[in-house]
């Protein structure tokens, strides 16, 4: 079913989905979080409580304890469209998926 693009809808949920993006500039906003010391210094990424023994919330950031090492991650999604931007801290890579579906698990599969 296709959703249509108006101003009241996705923004009817604010302040949640407030935000357009391209994938070019999650691509930079995602190298800025990956390379920048001091942002790896901050507590953006400390867990501030944990979901499970493995999965724990920080500031806007799931943080997810694999054995491969550790994955942040955020995800979102409203009426039409969904989203998962994440990376591998100790890789240096990332992962940006962008749907024009909702988000009902299908961005953090791939992303994950």
């Amino acid at each position: 079913m296709e959703i249509p693009f108006t101003p009241v809808s996705p923004y009817q949920v604010r302040p949640a989905v407030d935000i357009n993006s391209t994938v070019e500039d999650c691509a930079r906003w995602l190298r800025l979080q990956r390379w920048q010391q001091h942002l790896r210094r901050t507590a953006t990424r400390m867990a501030k409580f944990s979901i499970s023994e493995a999965v724990a919330y920080a500031m806007g950031w799931i943080v997810l304890d694999t054995p491969y090492g550790r994955v942040v991650y955020h995800n979102d999604g409203t009426n039409g469209f969904g989203a998962h931007i994440g990376f591998l801290p100790h890789k240096g890579v990332g992962t940006i998926i962008l749907t024009n579906q909702s988000n009902e698990g299908f961005p953090d599969a791939v992303g994950l």
